[in-house]
């Protein structure tokens, strides 16, 4: 559907994911270039208050070393008898492009484009990897680690280092603290906004339909398809699946 409405010139918005793997956003991305299409894709957490002003204020206090994101969450729960149908086991599988892309893109957020992947992956309660560990190199010269298990109960959190400074993030982004050597620490929490909307849907939604009225693409933090091509073929590393899903679709779309 969305490809429709791209090819038909018309400002189109995607909820993440853009495409159960990177190949169907590379697809997309290419037709908005080609027909000039204000495109966006909704990763709301860019659009966080807390999110915004951390990365403003760590940039302050210097060039990133290490951005680490733990992207864990429990798939036990997707197997409850509420969301045994919402999913199948495509989607399951592919979960860290599903859901999980929340928390990865966060590397990007905060680190830029990525250089190289090594990763390491492996299962210990379903009969697909829940497991994956990943270290990453940033253009910018930052590394990067991602840390994502899908068996235990878990959060979304990310850490920053820059020398002599750390951000730790908690409650699922809503608050993050600063530490800064020989300084009290900064606590930063949800602005207004975030907390009388969804929080990063109001900034998001904004930002929208600015570029729809302008017919000009949404500026940073706003993810341009292309853009969220790019965190999807990061994720192809971290998980070491492959940019096209044929092999999985005959093996675990049906029901």
């Amino acid at each position: 559907m969305a490809s429709k409405f791209i090819a038909a010139g018309l400002p189109t918005f995607v909820e993440k994911p853009p495409g159960i793997c990177s190949a169907d956003t590379e697809r997309l991305a290419e037709l908005a270039e080609q027909h000039g299409t204000v495109a966006m894709v909704g990763v709301n957490r860019r659009f966080y208050s807390t999110n915004i002003a951390v990365r403003e204020r760590m940039a302050e206090l210097g060039p990133l070393a290490t951005i680490t994101v733990e992207a864990h969450e429990d798939q036990w729960r997707l197997y409850q008898p509420d969301r045994l149908t919402k999913f199948n086991q495509l989607v399951r599988r592919r979960w860290a492009y599903a859901n999980g892309i929340h928390a990865l893109d966060m590397l990007r957020y905060f680190g830029g484009d990525v250089a190289d992947i090594h990763a390491i992956r492996s299962s210990h309660e379903y009969d697909y990897p829940d497991s994956f560990s990943a270290v990453l190199r940033f253009t910018s010269g930052a590394q990067g680690r991602a840390l994502v298990d899908w068996f235990a109960p878990a959060a979304h959190r990310y850490e920053l280092r820059s020398v002599g400074a750390r951000a730790m993030s908690g409650h699922g982004f809503n608050t993050v603290t600063v530490s800064v050597r020989h300084q009290p620490d900064e606590h930063f929490e949800l602005d207004a906004d975030d907390q009388q909307h969804k929080a990063g849907f109001w900034r998001q939604a904004t930002a929208f339909l600015g570029g729809a009225r302008s017919g000009e693409q949404p500026p940073f933090p706003a993810a341009s398809l292309a853009d969220a091509h790019r965190t999807m073929q990061m994720i192809d590393g971290i998980c070491q699946l492959s940019a096209e899903v044929e092999e999985d679709v005959e093996q675990y779309l049906p029901m």
